[in-house]
């Protein structure tokens, strides 16, 4: 794991440590927040698995997910987490989960506008796309002020949960920000 941490004014957004693996399994576990996300709950051999498999990963691996802890800054707490996924160099998938209680405090926004300039500075990357369920409507409020732009709506994208799910596609570009 090498994700350079990021410090911004509340949090601290770093590498997962072992430490954190019962917050991120006990609001994974959470069945209100799982109704938006592909995964249903999180056992212990799932976490123990995730564990494994990040420990394995390198940040910046092409065609691979890595997951980011979003901690608060004074306390070290994890209170939340975000992926990325390199699908080039250039262009990168997000994936975002905030317990409830932690939802409108601006913690996600706060996370992800430093995680998006860190991205583009450091790295050079020039595109951001996320998905989210079109119920989700926090999800969508969120991408929109970060300055995302629905690019489209996939209806009946997956059938999670026993019933079919529309994807909306947001993107965000560095040349669009500018």
């Amino acid at each position: 794991m090498n994700f350079p941490e990021i410090q911004t004014q509340r949090l601290s957004l770093r590498d997962f440590r072992e430490t954190d693996l019962s917050i991120f399994a006990e609001y994974r576990r959470d069945a209100a927040l799982c109704y938006y996300q592909s995964w249903d709950t999180f056992n212990d051999a799932q976490v123990q698995a995730f564990w494994q498999d990040l420990k394995s990963s390198d940040f910046g691996q092409l065609n691979h997910w890595y997951q980011i802890a979003i901690a608060d800054r004074q306390s070290d707490l994890m209170l939340g987490d975000c992926a990325v996924h390199f699908r080039s160099p250039e262009e990168v998938e997000l994936g975002y989960t905030m317990p409830f209680a932690l939802q409108g405090h601006g913690y996600m926004t706060e996370a992800l506008q430093h995680l998006r300039t860190s991205l583009v500075e450091r790295m050079g990357v020039r595109s951001l796309i996320a998905h989210t369920d079109v119920r989700n409507l926090p999800s969508m409020r969120l991408l929109e002020r970060l300055g995302f732009n629905q690019e489209q709506v996939i209806e009946r994208a997956g059938f999670y949960k026993g019933e079919w799910c529309d994807d909306a596609i947001y993107r965000w570009t560095f040349d669009s920000a500018q």
